[in-house]
């Protein structure tokens, strides 16, 4: 509030920044994203894919003609190809050109992909924690027979050294909880 030289307080100035402070809490007033150009690129490369039909082990243009037709410069479209690979949608081969790899997925655009791989330590959380509740399930509601069947695949894994995913799939469908 700025100060007023009568004393008094200054209501109108206090109902604007009241105003103004909820204004900038509303989501629609949020503030914007900015897309990549690299990103913008790799979009459009998306649509190119699936505008010109193209298969895995089909070739990309040259950088160069696509910054061209792009209106952008070569970093821009090399940046969208080092992000697209480390996506596993296009194959870099030195001195051959750049490659698809695969189309599936391909025009989805490049944020929402890579929010996807932001979330996947929060879905493997999940994943985590609901896993030790089926298992605490499958505990409490064990027979006798799961029991000796458990034991018995058990033993089967520690004479063949058969990794543990094998073995659970030895073990009686009972044993996993029920909805």
């Amino acid at each position: 509030m700025v100060p007023n030289p009568t004393g008094r307080r200054n209501v109108s100035r206090t109902r604007q920044e009241a105003r103004h402070s909820s204004q900038s809490s509303s989501t629609a007033l949020r503030p914007l994203e900015r897309t990549r150009l690299y990103e913008d690129v790799g979009e459009r490369l998306g649509a190119f894919v699936r505008e010109s039909e193209m298969v895995p082990d089909d070739r990309f243009p040259t950088e160069r003609e696509l910054a061209r037709s792009l209106c952008v410069s070569r970093t821009s479209v090399r940046q969208s190809f080092v992000v697209l690979q480390a996506l596993g949608f296009v194959e870099v081969r030195h001195g051959q050109g750049i490659f698809l790899r695969r189309a599936r997925g391909f025009g989805e655009s490049l944020t929402k992909l890579l929010e996807r791989r932001r979330r996947l330590p929060d879905v493997l959380e999940a994943r985590e924690t609901l896993e030790i509740k089926l298992a605490e399930l499958a505990a409490t509601r064990r027979s006798h027979e799961d029991l000796k069947a458990i034991r018995a695949a058990l033993g089967r894994m520690e004479e063949d050294s058969v990794p543990a995913t094998w073995a659970r799939r030895a073990m009686p469908s009972s044993t996993t909880p029920s909805p």
